[in-house]
């Protein structure tokens, strides 16, 4: 677990070095990131800075949204009631398939 932090921190300082990356100055970076993370978690420390959260920000929900909501509870379009269908569409079938004549469809001719 130590060598999996240590390894994340060397990555984290590596990464920062952008375009100063030599094999030199790699090494150099890599043997000084444990102090550096040391100095850091000190420095966040001493000054009341408190590490980023790592849980998941919801969005907060607009008027708009919930005016929708509960329109939609209110019309429940989705729950199917016998007999409902929109005037212009009065001969759908509820299935495609209920009005196809399996028989002559599989019938080679």
């Amino acid at each position: 677990m130590g060598q999996e932090i240590c390894n994340r921190v060397s990555k984290d300082i590596v990464k920062e070095m952008r375009a100063n990356k030599t094999p030199k100055a790699m090494m150099r970076a890599s043997k000084a990131a444990a102090g550096v993370d040391q100095i850091v978690k000190r420095v966040n420390e001493v000054s009341n800075i408190k590490p980023a959260s790592q849980s998941y920000t919801h969005k907060e929900t607009s008027n708009e949204e919930v005016m929708m909501f509960q329109d939609l509870q209110k019309l429940q379009p989705f729950n199917t009631k016998k007999g409902r269908y929109h005037h212009n569409f009065k001969e759908i079938v509820v299935s495609p398939t209920s009005s196809v004549n399996m028989s002559e469809l599989f019938t080679h001719g």
